[in-house]
């Protein structure tokens, strides 16, 4: 290759001349350079030197070209600056102060860290340590979310939590993490390191824009609905669709078990949690014929069916209605625990989930970033540390 080839072109950092190709082996090649610089600007007093003290050979990492690891060797100059009476060498574009390798191999490691299946390999194929990898991977990804994400609160945000596991000592505990999503743009917006009301609190206080969020998405977490109104006073609160109408589905199942059994074969557990409506005509009269001779069972169906029949309701007046009806003919079975409980979770949760037939927002997109999330720690087979693990996620999320 010689020097004036396209591909040594291409190669070469701006002001570095291409002199020599040498293959060490057949993972590796080195390409020597040197500067064609004729002047620089002292880092101290900023004046202009034209005096060259001497020069200094650099070796500097490339990124990988053609599954083939580049390795860079500069012939560097050193200038003599007249009024600090010191030499300093010069600086190269595409290469940070005090590093060994080009914006490019960050770049590089930035790519390949989103293809492979874990750091290792990306160490492997670059040519460098797993340590390196970590060194220039993780400050890249904060640098890129302030750029992205420094903007202020959206103003319809969703919120739910992520399990995080750590292993510390010889025991593996559970921790959670809260997710925030941006239902504006389409991305995740914040992850913070608990559920807890308090610390949550105070991780997202100080973002701005904070009174401008007009609604907010939840599960029916108690915790959560005191977050959002001490963080946001004019947001109004809606309750997630999937978890109002998977209230009975325990206890559906709890008394299955005791009917027929736990057995995985069989289909009827499946065709009980489905809505009548999305079962043809024979897999509906198959679940009738199973409920007749149990009331017990067949009451907690013809209310699940009732919350289904719910969210088909149009407008909000008439989910009203709905909903008032469902409280008083449930007030009816208060000997029975599990309609007692139902009846008590929808009075506590009557405006948010009545809130669906004015906003009709969903937590399905959170729901959609929380199982990314799942397979950003199988990928990365866990994380020992929370902050990794939460750099990742979010630029994994980011839209």
């Amino acid at each position: 290759m010689t020097p004036g080839h396209h591909l040594a072109r291409w190669c070469a950092l701006p002001e570095l001349k291409f002199m020599r190709f040498r293959g060490i082996n057949q993972s590796w090649f080195e390409l020597e350079m040197q500067s064609e610089s004729r002047f620089r600007a002292c880092p101290k007093c900023q004046q202009i030197s034209h005096s060259v003290y001497d020069h200094r050979w650099v070796r500097l990492l490339d990124s990988p070209l053609r599954d083939r690891r580049v390795r860079l060797r500069i012939k560097k100059k050193r200038y003599y600056c007249k009024f600090c009476k010191k030499p300093f060498t010069e600086l190269l574009q595409g290469v940070y102060q005090h590093q060994r390798c080009t914006d490019r191999f960050d770049r590089s490691i930035r790519y390949y860290c989103g293809s492979f299946q874990n750091l290792v390999q990306v160490a492997q194929h670059h040519g460098c340590s797993r340590s390196t990898i970590h060194r220039r991977l993780y400050p890249a990804l904060a640098k890129d979310l302030r750029r992205h994400l420094n903007y202020p609160w959206p103003k319809k945000v969703g919120l739910d939590e992520n399990r995080f596991g750590t292993k510390k000592g010889k025991y593996y505990e559970v921790d959670y993490n809260t997710m925030v999503t941006d239902m504006v743009h389409d991305r995740l917006y914040r992850v913070c390191r608990s559920k807890n009301v308090s610390k949550v609190f105070d991780q997202l206080k100080d973002i701005p824009g904070a009174e401008s969020v007009e609604d907010a998405v939840i599960d029916l977490s108690e915790g959560y609905r005191k977050l959002i109104k001490a963080l946001f006073p004019n947001a109004r609160i809606t309750a997630d669709k999937f978890h109002v109408l998977r209230l009975l589905l325990p206890a559906i199942n709890k008394t299955r078990n005791k009917i027929a059994g736990d057995r995985r074969t069989n289909p009827i557990g499946r065709l009980l949690l489905r809505s009548k409506y999305n079962l043809p005509v024979s897999h509906r009269w198959m679940v009738y014929r199973f409920l007749e001779p149990h009331p017990k069972l067949q009451t907690l169906y013809q209310f699940k069916e009732r919350l289904y029949g719910l969210y088909r309701t149009k407008g909000h007046h008439r989910a009203s209605l709905a909903f008032e009806n469902i409280l008083s003919d449930l007030k009816n079975y208060e000997y029975d625990p599990d309609l007692r409980r139902l009846r008590f979770t929808l009075i506590r949760w009557r405006v948010e989930i009545l809130n669906y037939f004015i906003t009709g927002l969903t937590n399905a997109m959170t729901e959609g970033f929380n199982n990314k999330a799942k397979l950003v720690r199988k990928m990365g087979y866990g994380y020992k540390n929370p902050e990794n693990y939460r750099l990742r996620l979010l630029n994994a999320c980011f839209g």
